[in-house]
């Protein structure tokens, strides 16, 4: 989430927040103050940490996901690895002993 600095009202040194209109924006309107127009004002920081635990825990699930995706990919890439090594192997052994067929075919049709 973006922060900004503003001075507060009552201290003149600069702090972080949060910026209102983007957790509205976001569908958080819960953790929102809004004006007297309707405007999102401040937010209900004793409440943000709640939220963000939350967050926290959906990306923990999602990394998990994603680092056991990662490893079944690892484990059909090396598979599919050995099956290519082992078809390349089968071909080549086939293309050798066509090379030796045509060898004896050339050798075969210049004799006569």
């Amino acid at each position: 989430m973006p922060f900004t600095t503003r001075p507060p009202q009552r201290d003149t040194k600069k702090t972080s927040s949060f910026i209102a209109e983007e957790f509205d924006q976001l569908g958080l309107g819960n953790l929102v103050i809004y004006n007297r127009d309707g405007q999102p004002d401040a937010l209900k920081y004793e409440m943000v940490s709640l939220y963000l635990l939350e967050v926290v825990k959906d990306q923990v699930q999602t990394t998990k996901g994603q680092a056991e995706t990662i490893e079944q990919l690892k484990a059909e890439n090396e598979s599919l690895k050995a099956q290519l090594q082992s078809q390349n192997q089968s071909f080549e052994r086939r293309f050798e002993v066509l090379e030796t067929r045509m060898e004896r075919y050339e050798s075969v049709v210049v004799k006569y």
